[in-house]
């Protein structure tokens, strides 16, 4: 699910396309789930322990990033509401792509569980328009709902966890007492 933003015209959100019309698979969801946390875990000790001061753009940016996120409404299939996470779990910038900033944001259940992500980044040379990029990290579906309209709603889960046998074959458990 992509959404752009723009404070000087009306926000509009759209479904991303799939490739080749098919559901994605097991891999490319399991891909893109250790993408996202491989990128967090990798930088998220970087970035705390060599934090730049932010100047004040900087700081109005993650303002309105994080008010951005608090905008939408999650819901799961239960009903029950996902919480946004005020603090990134990364903030970046792209001099190759132009992207001057952008953060990637949780959405987690009462439990701390992530169950949905989003990257917002303002987009290269506008200094104006922001894209929200929605990636489900769910076992199960939910709802996202902005200015009280439905935006996003996967129509399955996002990932599939499964145990893998192979891996197991390669573990050696202790011995219990």
């Amino acid at each position: 699910m992509i959404c752009l933003f723009s404070p000087a015209r009306d926000n509009f959100c759209q479904p991303s396309g799939k490739l080749s019309g098919n559901r994605p698979t097991l891999f490319h969801c399991g891909l893109r789930l250790m993408t996202l946390v491989c990128i967090a875990i990798q930088f998220s000790n970087l970035l705390s322990a060599q934090q730049p001061s932010m100047d004040e753009s900087a700081e109005q940016r993650m303002k309105f990033m994080q008010q951005s996120g608090r905008t939408y409404d999650v819901t799961d299939k239960s009903g029950s509401r996902l919480r946004f996470v005020d603090e990134p779990a990364l903030r970046w910038t792209n001099p190759v792509s132009g992207v001057s900033d952008g953060g990637l944001f949780f959405w987690c259940d009462q439990d701390g569980k992530p169950h949905a992500a989003a990257q917002i980044f303002l987009i290269p040379k506008t200094q104006r328009k922001w894209l929200h990029e929605f990636q489900s990290l769910s076992e199960s579906t939910f709802t996202f709902n902005y200015e009280g309209r439905p935006v996003w709603s996967p129509k399955s889960a996002g990932v599939e966890f499964k145990p893998l046998p192979i891996a197991m074959r390669h573990v050696h458990l202790p011995e219990g007492d």
